[in-house]
């Protein structure tokens, strides 16, 4: 009979609430597996972990006899990164159906996305969205783009896999009019086309120029963009809300991102503020590295009047969705105020 309590004792691990209830868990559960054994949205929003009166990561292993307190926040969600060391079925399984949740809306918002970017394209060159956007018409062309459905089509134009001037062109069986630098090119006896940089940029109508991302905004690929023509550097991509082109429409050009390269990657100013505490840059790196994106510069600055840090980084990510996730989960990380890009 010893023995045999000795083993269900081995096997598992008895922690406490603040308030002395019990929980059981398997051996080398963490504190993810604690939040979610109390409430689904305890562990849903779990944004860090207090045991024994200190703060520790969310993978920390919890022994017998410890006393757990889960921090949350409102409208923050599970990572990714927590299946690595989840132990409990329960929690696995909450983890996986949140994340296919979340993932099926992501779809569906970028699926909208699509479907406006083609219709404002198609009343750009003076067509009916709503006669060009019809099912059969649509049909029509799905094998060009080797996509096998609406749904598909719509989030390729919206991730940028499929160019939506290009849909239009098989929609309306119409080339795209002349541009105003196609025609300036010809003025100045160059044949328009599309060239490609190192930046992986495509400028409409010119033959060959110089172009180079902006340092003041640090544009990443997928988002909105625009060429700023310059005296001696030819053109400068910023980043279309950037403050420093507001003013400047006489000197701006449309540019386009080329097709995405999996393998480059472009740097993202990102400043997080927070309440000051122990470990805080840790924890706020390792969320850096977690989500795969190398790190480049971090500083870091304490205001002793307010009790507030700055960390501010410069962070390396392939496009504008893997920047946004960075974002999102740096704002899960505990006694985080906020995070923002920005620009110089």
């Amino acid at each position: 009979m010893e023995a045999l309590q000795h083993d269900v004792f081995a096997a598992n691990v008895y922690v406490m609430t603040p308030k002395g209830r019990v929980i059981d868990l398997p051996n080398g559960a963490t504190p993810i597996d604690f939040a979610y054994r109390i409430h689904t949205d305890v562990g849903h929003t779990a944004v860090g972990a207090i045991v024994n009166d200190a703060m520790v990561p969310l993978n920390t292993e919890l022994h017998t006899g410890d006393v757990v307190q889960i921090k949350t926040m409102k409208g923050t969600g599970p990572s990714e990164d927590w299946l690595k060391f989840v132990k409990t079925n329960q929690a696995r399984n909450k983890i996986r159906n949140w994340l296919t949740k979340k993932e099926t809306e992501n779809h569906l918002k970028r699926v909208d996305e699509g479907e406006k970017i083609l219709a404002d394209e198609l009343r750009k060159r003076g067509f009916n969205p709503k006669e060009y956007m019809e099912k059969k018409k649509l049909e029509n062309i799905y094998r060009e783009f080797r996509v096998s459905n609406h749904t598909d089509l719509m989030y390729g134009i919206a991730v940028r896999s499929i160019n939506p001037t290009s849909v239009c062109e098989k929609l309306t069986n119409q080339k795209a009019h002349i541009s105003e630098q196609a025609a300036l090119s010809r003025v100045l006896g160059k044949e328009a086309q599309h060239r490609v940089s190192k930046s992986g940029l495509v400028i409409p109508g010119i033959e060959s120029m110089k172009m180079s991302l902006a340092h003041c905004c640090l544009p990443v690929y997928g988002e909105p963009i625009k060429g700023f023509i310059t005296k001696t550097e030819g053109v400068k991509v910023h980043r279309a809300d950037c403050p420093n082109i507001a003013g400047a429409k006489a000197r701006l050009i449309d540019v386009q991102w080329d097709e995405g390269d999996v393998e480059r990657y472009y740097d993202a100013d990102v400043n997080v503020s927070a309440r000051d505490r122990s470990f805080l840059l840790t924890d706020i790196v390792t969320v850096v590295s977690q989500c795969k994106a190398p790190l480049e510069s971090v500083n870091a600055a304490v205001n002793h009047d307010t009790l507030t840090s700055t960390v501010k980084m410069v962070i390396r990510v392939h496009d504008i969705s893997h920047l946004e996730n960075v974002i999102a989960n740096l704002r899960k990380v505990e006694s985080v105020i906020n995070v923002e890009r920005t620009a110089h």
